[in-house]
């Protein structure tokens, strides 16, 4: 949806602010794309998680150190 300029959150402003401005998104699941030229990460979890259990987290986390610090 995103990289059609369509907002995947139901709310008017977020629906006709990509479909009528000139915006710069993309969305990938691909690692080293979402981050190739990145200045920096912003990494978005739920308000609920567990913070015993964070293993993803921290494999996201160490996944863009070796992308950015290479």
């Amino acid at each position: 949806m995103i990289n059609n300029k369509k907002s995947p959150i139901i709310d008017p402003e977020m629906q006709e602010y990509p479909a009528t401005k000139d915006v710069n998104l993309t969305a990938t699941t691909d690692d080293f794309e979402a981050s190739k030229d990145t200045e920096y990460a912003v990494i978005s979890t739920p308000t609920n998680y567990d913070p015993e259990k964070t293993t993803l987290i921290q494999k996201l986390v160490r996944q863009l150190s070796q992308m950015f610090f290479q």
